[in-house]
């Protein structure tokens, strides 16, 4: 009998027709090559509180939080994280990378509540030419940002350049990190009388910024002293119960939901969420993922795919697919319950970890290994995903398994390499930039896998052996290393022996069984093993 390939598991697959080289046990065993190879134990790296749930690699920097939390970047050279999920509204943080430390504050900035209060310092002179002038102002954070002005003031006649006091602000809540108000007047454009049509263009031009703590400010400033005009009047805060804030590929843009509706922001200005760019599904949403422009959308019913790049200017054009196939999203309680794949979106469903992309209907990549009730029972629900290599992490609080989802890449791999358990329950695990898996544990140690100098010992049990052989009286093993070979007949193990070189050795009488299984368990890497008739059939290689 000789087993010369060895492969993984299929949980859906009756043992009796399992196929060459297939398992019923493959854990922490590398398949790669067709042979049992170890793993190498993780290698610790950062030390995060105890507890920490969510993780998150900035560079060199590994941040955690202790809830489920959703981060985005914006710009490659802006060192800034935002998130949503830790406070009770999105944040924007800013790295400072050379002590791996975020300073928090409230993303957006805030309209302001009350109206400019406006004043006559001199008594207006009624023989001259007199203009109605209306005020309004704006707060500007620590961060440069502008948001919505107030509503315009009460009118007042005034001569040009005429001293007005204005005023009406107050400081805001300290997370917004309000520090200016910039202050702008109505004016009419300036008109040479040559012109052959009238146009009474009306604007709110900027006249001054001042800090927030300053009561009032003195406006002397005639009308061609004043700049540009007011901007910001579309501009809005995100909402205060904003989850799963993402980054959209290829363009410097935001995007998050509340229940049914998307959220976005105005290109390049993470602050701005105005409403003309929102997104009304028919669906309540789980999660969101952006890749190549697209958005992939889960939901409690139906997938989503939204283009997160279209731009038809000032009108909002971002077509909206829905899928046929009501694969809802039933990953909750972890940060990265939904991974983004070179082949698509991978998240849990009722039935399986369900693929969705742009180019066919969602699939369920778990169908070949894992039936619907053979899912159900692994707590789908608690799914945690990772993608490195090729390979699919799936984390769940019942089983942790790998099973290598990109065969085209990996094409000789692909035709060994199938389901292994492995031994690692991380709470999360992310790629850093470089392209390392890391995963931090419930006691906060973040660790790099199959990074350590450690070999991890592997179990593997090949399918039922049956026939009319019931005793083999030699056997051999091509092993580079050591491993621990274990044949069980129908009521346990029979044999044991801990092999560490090639060459053959006597088998024991094992008894009467018509049903045997092979273990083995060890480090050294297992090339293949034969069981004959006798030690010169083992060691001539028949």
């Amino acid at each position: 009998m000789l087993i010369d390939t060895f492969r993984g598991i299929s949980p859906r697959t009756p043992e009796h027709v399992l196929g060459r080289g297939m398992a019923t046990r493959a854990h922490n065993v590398d398949l790669s090559h067709g042979s049992l190879h170890p793993w190498r134990e993780p290698l610790a790296i950062r030390q995060l509180p105890a507890g920490t749930m969510t993780l998150e690699m900035f560079g060199c920097c590994a941040f955690g939080w202790e809830g489920c939390v959703s981060v985005a970047r914006w710009l490659p050279d802006c060192p800034r994280l935002y998130i949503t999920g830790r406070s009770a509204y999105p944040e924007v943080a800013q790295v400072n990378a050379g002590e791996c430390s975020l300073d928090y504050q409230r993303l957006g900035v805030p309209m302001p509540s009350t109206l400019p209060l406006v004043s006559y310092i001199t008594v207006t002179d009624k023989t001259v030419e007199t203009a109605l002038r209306t005020y309004v102002f704006t707060y500007v954070n620590n961060l440069g940002e502008e948001g919505a002005p107030s509503y315009p003031s009460t009118e007042l006649a005034v001569n040009d350049g005429q001293a007005v006091t204005v005023s009406g602000w107050a400081p805001q809540p300290d997370e917004y990190r309000v520090e200016k108000v910039r202050i702008y007047r109505l004016a009419t454009g300036f008109r040479t009388g040559a012109e052959k049509e009238q146009e009474f263009v009306s604007e709110y031009l900027f006249v001054a910024e001042v800090p927030v703590t300053d009561g009032q400010y003195l406006d002397t400033k005639k009308e061609l002293d004043l700049q540009w005009a007011l901007h910001t009047r579309e501009v809005r805060e995100p909402p205060a119960n904003l989850q799963g804030i993402t980054a959209v590929d290829g363009v410097s843009t935001l995007v998050g939901f509340v229940g049914n509706k998307l959220y976005f922001t105005k290109n390049g200005q993470p602050w701005n969420w105005p409403l003309e760019l929102e997104i009304t599904l028919d669906d309540n949403i789980v999660g969101l993922a952006s890749d190549d422009g697209k958005l992939y959308i889960t939901t409690t019913g139906r997938p989503y795919i939204v283009d997160g790049v279209a731009d038809c200017g000032d009108r909002p054009c971002r077509p909206v697919v829905k899928s046929d196939y009501p694969f809802a999203d039933i990953g909750c309680g972890y940060p990265h319950s939904r991974v983004v794949t070179p082949f698509g979106l991978v998240y849990s469903t009722a039935e399986g970890l369900a693929l969705l992309n742009s180019h066919e209907a969602p699939t369920l990549i778990t169908d070949p290994v894992l039936a619907a009730r053979d899912w159900a029972l692994l707590r789908p629900d608690t799914t945690r995903l990772a993608y490195w290599r090729g390979w699919l992490f799936c984390i769940t609080d019942e089983v942790s398994f790998m099973f290598l989802l990109d065969r085209n890449t990996y094409r000789e791999q692909g035709q060994l390499a199938d389901m292994t358990t492995i031994s690692d329950t991380p709470v999360d695990m992310v790629l850093s930039d470089s392209g390392a898996l890391l995963m931090v544990g419930s006691d906060g140690i973040v660790s790099q896998w199959d990074a350590g100098t450690t070999l991890r010992p592997y179990e593997w049990s090949c399918p039922i052996i049956t026939g009319s052989h019931h005793w083999w009286p030699a056997g051999r093993v091509e092993v580079d290393g050591s491993t621990r070979l274990t044949i069980e007949g129908e009521n346990g193990a029979i044999f044991s022996r801990t092999v560490a070189t090639n060459r053959a050795f006597r088998l024991p009488r094992l008894g009467r069984n018509r049903k045997h299984y092979l273990q083995f368990k060890g480090t050294g890497e297992v090339v293949f093993t034969r069981l004959g008739e006798t030690e010169v059939d083992e060691s001539n290689g028949r």
